[in-house]
């Protein structure tokens, strides 16, 4: 069981960011102690938290409405993709020691695994605030 949630919770590399780009050309001034960059003020330089990925209640309206727009499979395969490419690297989530392809693939071979149960996924992230556009930009780690 522990496996399904290995693989899934390593990527972080995987996801893009989450921001919008600035594209008025105005500059953001820091007036804080915060961090100051192109993004605009780093508000937290690491964030971790999980996310379901599977809405394992039938009867919870508020999981099956904040996952409506996710393609499980086609997620899940794409990050499998990337691994195998070497495009990405997975990460042992209790260990933090990097995965190898073959590891990967020695994971998807034990009995029980099926990438549709892949049911949660971690994100280690930086925040940032851009006080001008009031834009917040989300950078995974």
């Amino acid at each position: 069981m522990k496996h399904y949630f290995i693989v899934l919770l390593l990527f972080v590399l995987v996801t893009g960011s989450c921001r919008k780009s600035n594209n008025t050309g105005t500059p953001v001034h820091s007036k804080t102690a915060f961090a100051d960059s192109s993004l605009g003020l780093l508000m937290a330089d690491t964030i971790i938290y999980q996310v379901s990925i599977i809405n394992k209640n039938p009867d919870d309206a508020w999981a099956a409405y904040c996952l409506k727009g996710l393609d499980h499979g086609a997620f899940i395969d794409h990050i499998f993709d990337m691994i195998y490419q070497g495009r990405v690297i997975a990460y042992d989530q209790l260990t933090h020691e990097k995965l190898t392809k073959k590891q990967v693939e020695n994971m998807e071979r034990e009995p029980g695994f099926a990438r549709n149960k892949i049911s949660m996924i971690q994100f280690e992230e930086s925040w940032y605030l851009n006080p001008v556009t009031n834009e917040m930009t989300k950078k995974v780690i």
